[in-house]
């Protein structure tokens, strides 16, 4: 994970598992492994620890990881970029595509990450495609929608999730957004991969 915000949220959606009369088919299984990479905490000790508990990476590269390009942040979008700038592991591996055939993606039918453009590593998260780039554009004017709107950031993917929630949308945009929100959410979790990786290089 990167900061406890998972853990909080996943602990969220286990609570709601238990309260909803219709919860998905496969609730206990959720549950199930929703507890086995959580921890919980009372009087700041740990109460509980699954067997798989996370990881925090953001604090791991709070005390190991300095570079000029995150201007002192530890946020996963400055990290990714400095760590892709430097690793010679991350340059040959991600420069060559991950593909959905070889069940290296599940968003995305084929990906190169790491990217150059005037000589410079291009941040993933901008090739990131637009929300719509599914749907032909004049059926987005139709919908009244920016073209080239983007999921590639936390308040814009929770804007997103939230309009699929309590905003009537039709169901070509609907599965748009989703796929958006899919592609995004693929993307920091290869993003901290990618980072333990070059950590591990280091």
């Amino acid at each position: 994970m990167w900061t406890p915000h998972e853990n909080t949220t996943l602990k969220s959606i286990y609570d709601e598992l238990l309260d909803d009369e219709d919860a998905p088919y496969d609730a206990e299984e959720l549950k199930k492994f929703i507890l086995d990479i959580t921890t919980e905490k009372k009087d700041k000790k740990p109460s509980r620890e699954g067997p798989r508990k996370m990881y925090d990476l953001c604090a791991l590269a709070k005390k190991v990881y300095f570079h000029k390009d995150t201007g002192g942040s530890s946020s996963i979008k400055k990290v990714l970029p400095s760590v892709l700038k430097t690793s010679k592991f991350l340059q040959e591996k991600y420069s060559q595509p991950l593909l959905k055939s070889k069940n290296e993606s599940l968003n995305f039918e084929q990906m190169i990450w790491w990217t150059l453009k005037d000589r410079e590593v291009i941040n993933p998260y901008q090739l990131l495609p637009p929300v719509f780039s599914d749907i032909d554009r004049e059926s987005i004017e139709t919908l009244e929608q920016d073209p080239d709107l983007r999921i590639s950031e936390g308040g814009s993917a929770t804007i997103a999730y939230g309009t699929l929630q309590f905003t009537e949308v039709n169901q070509e945009m609907r599965n748009s957004v989703e796929h958006s929100l899919l592609r995004y959410c693929e993307l920091d979790t290869l993003a901290m991969v990618m980072i333990f990786e070059a950590f591990k290089e280091y």
